[in-house]
């Protein structure tokens, strides 16, 4: 399979909506900056995948693959917290916002601990 893009920033639909509840983000049906971010988020967790927040075949592919319906509410709460901070910092303080992309991999690292990739 290639590298097509699949979804990307203003994309909506159905396919963003079922993104956005694997995620676990608000589902809202538009690829919007919190989604991008959970995106990054969950891509900074993989081997071998650049963390640019655009879904391609294989991002989406390691999403949908993993174990059990969906994330725990523990696992959302801390995926949503830390794309926020990111998302908020981003355009205030750019060595701050570097030092937070780092604490966001440590908590996706965190909560990819108990998700089994097959």
């Amino acid at each position: 399979m290639n590298d097509e893009i699949i979804l990307n920033l203003g994309d909506r639909g159905s396919l963003v909506n079922k993104l956005q509840e694997k995620l676990g983000v608000e589902i809202t049906t538009i690829y919007d900056n919190m989604t991008m971010a959970a995106v990054k988020n969950f891509q900074a967790t993989q081997i071998h995948v650049y963390p640019n927040g655009i879904v391609d075949s294989i991002t989406w592919n390691l999403i949908f693959t993993i174990d059990g319906e969906k994330f725990s509410k523990r696992q959302k709460e801390l995926l949503r917290h830390s794309s926020k901070v990111v998302e908020l910092l981003k355009d205030e303080d750019k060595e701050l916002y570097e030092m937070s992309l780092l604490l966001q991999k440590y908590i996706s690292d965190y909560v990819g601990e108990t998700i089994i990739i097959k």
